[in-house]
């Protein structure tokens, strides 16, 4: 088999440049790296700032005043967050003492200083993996490759702008794995003392980092398996102590709080690390899933749709040509080792120093000293590499850790993985054959990947971080936006302040932004920006802070619904990024002679077609475009957002019946602008299928209010059949209150809870809707749940409903689990208890039992007692023959079998619903109630109203 660490042909052979190729290949790495340094100075100032970032400058200022403090922990108030207390300092600190030593004062150049120091870090991260890959294969040409794949990963470069946490974690972790292949190949107790260290910040930057302790522990164990000489292993064991020692002082003495609480410090760590407290909802494959719950292939998902393919191709087959390797020399030694075993145990006798008594079953029987043999060095670190990368993914997987931000929290695994595609190409250029034309060609290949991953990178500067390959559909930015996350952390609202201000010369924009983006800017610019607040938003220009929504999919881009940003705009086509995500138009003395008149143009077409809706704003579709219009219109008439909620088609169906809650996709927003006499707004719809949408206009001051909303569909027949479902329903299980509730089961079988209202108020409309479900089994019910033993889905009607010409309507998927007794309610308003019809099979099958036996008693139904149960049955029942609920008083033949509390009463109260005993089944109603087991004299049964008392009775005499 190919080795892995087989020589490549020195670039000084090949004759014509070699003078200048000479040159180049000793000095390329740094030369790469001072291009990429200065680049990065010239574009720091492109990015913007995460949220997150701020908090990471706070904290370790925190820090620093508890070490200038001595330790005294009740000092410092942020600090007495368990999650504060663990956040490392081994960056963070250095960034902070870098701006006090250069006497930085304002934020603009504190944030530029910050951006170029972590992207420097980044840089000596990817030159570490330079030297690694250098030192391995002595090969420069590959170790360039290397440097390049390392840096060139879009999303990672942007990062190592805008992440002074995740970021620096990846950049100590290749230094750690660089120091690690140094120590053993020096291997003198400085190399040792040295990666110790390394092990030791990496630690402190993330509690993860603590992975590399038990696995360089574990290298150097091989190494004393396969010593001889006892002057050899205690070498060896000397230096293992050294390191080990280092790396567990060193985040002992960088985190202040763990000098005072060690024990504390290291299993609050641990504890973050399982169960992070922050809980955040985001979206993944077009689902809102807590990162709590997030499904085992969330990380490694993320990892492949956003690392570019030819770097993903390297690595798998990198990772593939180090297992079969490995397997195939240790399937070799293990077939040398059974044919010769009793060799082995005869020089064992003998004393023979190579064959100590250290024996594992695995490799049938092959000795440990053997076992430390396989293969060579790069062998082993390649295996070392792969464990790296998968043991991380397994670990979040096994221990359900919360994470979330895509694989930001695992940026770390790209360094083992960035190795094994070094590897990989490396394998393909010894697969190309000994012809050296065939492995530069195959070099070549690999710079032809490098300049297109350089290209993209260019093309989607400076929002690199929202990169996707090919794996996921990116004909369409509103695809991916419905689908994945994009910028979670607001990075864009500084590319949006830029182009605003660019666009509005001379102007003072009023903005709802985030202050830190405010201050990132020059003061000229800053100038010129007015933070708007809560209390006056109705002379906002632009809102650049994402909106709250019933169903938790934030960061979408709503830059494309506001005409005079869409017309002649390269923003909104280039840039796909979540920035401005609501707009509150200009008025028309504000606009530009373009703008307006492209909103005149907008009016024309929409009054030459009917509108869909008239209501408060008449509503013309148009294409995808929605346009609302006010004839007359005063300025208080376009206070309040207008609004659009999306419903996509049922996907079981493929129908528009009113679908459950994971159809509900999205919410659409726009302020109207007031030109000529009138108002107006656009929202553009998305290109996704849409089943129906429910327009209205929200209360300028009220969250979560409408002053009016009106229904459209797009399959006519979707409102018809909701209301012709209703009508069926009635003939089914149903709760008849101030709501009608229906319990029904739809054609592929899933059950649903249908509410509807023919006449419905705002206020029904508005007030939340109380729903506990109780389960058959409690068991069946999440942990957190069992101990009240029901499941709590309190809801407000949107999004699982609409209010369409004053109707109300809700349709709730219900659990798969069977379900004994379902309670809802609303506010004061009304409540009621509904009970799952029985299954009709079952009661066809009772019924059919009851052919030719004589009931034991006949009334409004006929009574059968059969052994331990009574059945009531009526041939021809409607809904309302069993709405009154149903007494039932068993007098037993001994007072002594009641209860004590039933015994002054003389019967056992035995009173029931219908509806949970059984159920209509073709015209037909049966229900079965199981008796006590002691004798009984005399049952006497019936049904009563509150308000009319008893309706009819029947009595049993038991012989």
């Amino acid at each position: 088999m190919f080795e892995l660490s087989s020589p490549m042909p020195p670039a000084h052979r090949f004759p014509g440049w070699r003078r200048v190729v000479n040159f180049l290949m000793p000095h390329s790495a740094l030369l790469i790296c001072a291009l990429f340094l200065l680049a990065g100075v010239a574009l720091s100032g492109d990015y913007g700032i995460s949220v997150d970032e701020r908090d990471w400058r706070s904290d370790a200022i925190d820090k620093l005043n508890l070490i200038l403090s001595n330790g005294d922990l009740g000092s410092v108030e942020p600090l007495q967050k368990p999650q504060n207390r663990v956040q490392g300092i081994s960056f963070q600190l250095p960034l902070l003492l870098a701006e006090r030593v250069l006497g930085l004062t304002d934020y603009y150049h504190i944030h530029r200083l910050r951006l170029t120091l972590t992207h420097l870090f980044f840089i000596a991260g990817g030159f570490c993996c330079y030297l690694l890959v250098w030192r391995l294969f002595n090969n420069r040409l590959l170790a360039i490759v290397a440097l390049l794949l390392f840096l060139l990963h879009p999303r990672l470069y942007a990062h190592s702008f805008l992440n002074s946490k995740d970021l620096p974690f990846l950049s100590m972790f290749m230094i750690a794995l660089y120091l690690l292949e140094r120590a053993w190949r020096r291997d003198t107790a400085g190399a040792f003392v040295l990666l110790g260290v390394a092990v030791g910040i990496l630690t402190d930057l993330r509690i993860m980092g603590v992975m590399l302790f038990p696995a360089a522990l574990a290298l150097r164990s091989f190494d004393l398996l396969g010593a001889g000489a006892w002057g050899r292993r205690k070498h060896i064991l000397v230096t293992a102590g050294v390191f080990a020692l280092v790396a567990g002082l060193t985040p002992f003495v960088l985190s202040p709080y763990a000098w005072s609480q060690p024990l504390d410090y290291l299993t609050s760590a641990l504890n973050l690390t399982v169960n992070h407290p922050t809980v955040i909802p985001q979206l993944f494959q077009g689902e809102s899933i807590l990162s709590t719950e997030t499904p085992p292939h969330y990380a490694l998902t993320w990892f492949a749709i956003t690392t570019p393919p030819f770097i993903l191709l390297l690595g798998i087959i990198g990772a593939a040509a180090v297992a079969g390797q490995c397997l195939s020399q240790c399937r070799a030694i293990a077939d040398r080792n059974r044919h010769s075993r009793p060799a082995y145990r005869h020089s064992h006798e003998s004393g023979n120093p190579e064959s100590r008594p250290f024996w594992i079953p695995v490799f049938t029987g092959m000795p440990v000293s053997k076992l430390a043999s396989i293969g060579n060095a790069r062998l082993r670190f390649g295996v070392f590499l792969l464990a790296c990368f998968i043991l991380p993914l397994l670990a979040v997987v096994l221990l359900n850790s919360n994470i979330y931000h895509s694989w930001r929290l695992l940026y770390f695994i790209y360094a083992p993985f960035c190795l094994l595609a070094v590897l990989g190409l490396r394998w393909l250029a010894a697969a190309l054959g000994r012809q050296q034309r065939l492995r530069w060609g195959g070099y070549g290949l690999a710079g032809v990947g490098l300049a297109l991953i350089a290209l993209q990178m260019a093309q989607l500067h400076p929002q690199q971080q929202i990169y996707f390959n090919f794996l996921v559909n990116r004909a369409t930015p509103e695809y991916l936006q419905t689908r994945y996350d994009f910028d979670y952390w607001y990075i864009g609202q500084n590319q949006a302040l830029e182009y605003l201000l660019a666009r509005h010369p001379g102007e003072t924009l009023t903005v709802m932004a985030r202050l830190a983006t405010l201050r990132i800017l020059p003061a000229e610019k800053q100038q010129r920006l007015r933070l708007a607040r809560n209390s006056d938003t109705r002379e906002l220009d632009y809102d650049l802070i994402a909106p709250s929504h019933p169903v938790p999919i934030p960061y979408r881009l709503y830059l494309r619904h506001r005409p005079d940003l869409a017309f002649n705009s390269p923003y909104a086509s280039r840039v796909y990024n979540n920035t401005i995500l609501s707009v509150k138009a200009l008025d028309g003395d504000r606009m530009s002679p373009a703008a307006a008149d492209a909103y005149r143009q907008l009016y024309r077409q929409a009054i030459a077609r009917e509108p869909v809706i008239r209501a408060y704003y008449n509503v013309y579709l148009q294409g995808r475009t929605l346009t609302f219009i006010r004839e007359n219109c005063q300025p208080g008439d376009r206070a309040g957002e207008l609004g659009v909620k999306i419903y996509r088609p049922n996907p079981d169906t493929g129908r528009g019946l009113f679908p459950d809650t994971g159809i509900y996709h999205q919410s659409l927003h726009n302020s109207g602008v007031r030109l000529d006499g009138r108002c107006l707004a656009v929202i553009r719809l998305p290109d996704y299928p849409i089943a129906h949408i429910i327009v209205g206009q929200s209360h300028p001051d009220k969250a979560r209010q409408e002053t009016w909303e009106e229904w459209y569909s797009f399959a006519p027949a979707a409102l018809d059949d909701i209301i012709a479902a209703i009508g069926q329903q009635r003939q089914q299980t149903a709760l008849h209150s101030v709501f009608e509730v229906f319990l029904y089961q739809d054609a592929p079988g899933q059950r649903r809870l249908l509410y509807h209202k023919p006449d419905c108020s705002r206020q029904e409309y508005e007030t939340r809707f109380r729903l506990h479900i109780y389960p058959v089994d409690p068991a069946a019910l999440p942990p957190k749940r069992q101990e009240i033993g029901f499941d709590r889905r309190d809801f407000y009607l949107p999004p699982y409903g609409g209010w369409p010409g004053g109707q109300c309507f809700a349709i709730i998927h219900l659990p798969d689990y069977p379900i004994a007794e379902i309670w809802t309610g609303q506010g004061d308003l009304w409540d009621g208890v509904l009970y799952p019809a029985a299954d009709p099979a079952a009661l066809r099958a009772s019924d059919a039992a009851l052919a030719g036996v004589e009931p034991d008693a006949r009334n409004y139904f006929d009574l059968y007692r059969q052994g331990s149960k009574l059945i009531y049955r009526r041939e021809s029942c409607a809904a309302t023959d069993i709405a009154a609920d149903f007494f039932l008083h068993i007098v037993p033949a001994a007072a002594a079998d009641l209860p004590p509390e039933r015994q002054a009463h003389g019967f056992a109260n035995r009173d029931f619903v219908f509806a949970r005993q059984g159920g209509l089944f073709d015209g037909k109603c049966l229900a079965t109630v199981p008796l006590p087991e002691y004798p009984i004299a005399e049952i006497r049964t019936g049904q009563y109203t509150p308000e009319q008392g008893q309706l009819w009775a029947a009595e049993l005499t038991v012989r």
